[in-house]
């Protein structure tokens, strides 16, 4: 059985291209679109909970409301899944 866990991503337009970071993992990444932004950063994740598990460390942050409100006006939000 494969376990699946869901995290916030959020992408921001950037003067030249696209951020994607994951709130609850402080893990970020980047892209020339919003789907490379997506893209990289689901990959960015799997790699950062894979070394979490192999190294037995905590993989989550607490994310503070001021983060989240930060910059909605240039914000997208999705709901990435990554299985363990």
């Amino acid at each position: 059985m494969m376990d699946t866990f869901n995290f916030t991503g959020v992408v921001v337009k950037e003067d030249q291209g696209f951020s994607s970071i994951c709130l609850e993992l402080d893990v970020a990444s980047q892209g020339e679109t919003v789907a490379r932004a997506k893209t990289m950063l689901l990959e960015a994740a799997a790699l950062h909970l894979e070394g979490a598990f192999e190294d037995g460390l905590c993989y989550l942050r607490p994310v503070p409301l001021t983060t989240i409100r930060a910059r909605p006006h240039r914000t997208k939000w999705w709901r990435p899944s990554t299985s363990k």
